[in-house]
């Protein structure tokens, strides 16, 4: 797993996450545990959904918006929301402008959708048990029926 155990590259805004021990020079916070990092995505794609973004592609050109480089590096390439919304619908089982479920109602298609975006985002296979771990995580701490 990528080097911040940031599975998701998850910025580090004024409060920090549960879980996070800093964050690094480009502002990705910095995770003791990969599940810590699903579990700050988990977060972020309900806040997301809840402000009425309830597809992946209305989620990704926030999430990785064109005005910003890949990786948050100078000098590198523009994020192209676009082809990330299609690489991880093509993963996820959807398409990229299809309505999105509640996460806490489809577990299962959120929990390909984070794997997806984690393997796009780092450029490795992102172990489900991160996967699973930090959403138990996030239905702990964050969602009450």
């Amino acid at each position: 797993m990528n080097i911040n155990n940031n599975p998701l590259n998850v910025k580090q805004g004024s409060d920090p996450w549960k879980g996070s021990t800093g964050a690094d020079n480009r502002g990705h916070a910095i995770f003791a545990d990969p599940a810590d990092g699903i579990r700050a995505g988990c977060r972020i794609l309900q806040q997301k959904w809840n402000n009425g973004k309830r597809t992946l592609l209305a989620i990704i050109l926030e999430w990785a918006p064109v005005n910003d480089t890949q990786g948050g590096l100078p000098g590198y390439p523009a994020n192209d929301p676009a082809d990330y919304a299609a690489y991880v619908a093509l993963r996820a089982g959807i398409g990229m402008n299809d309505p999105l479920p509640y996460l806490a109602d489809d577990a299962a298609l959120y929990a390909r959708i984070m794997r997806a975006m984690a393997n796009f985002e780092t450029g490795e296979k992102c172990p489900w048990s991160f996967i699973i771990r930090g959403m138990a995580m996030w239905f702990d701490d964050f969602w009450k029926p």
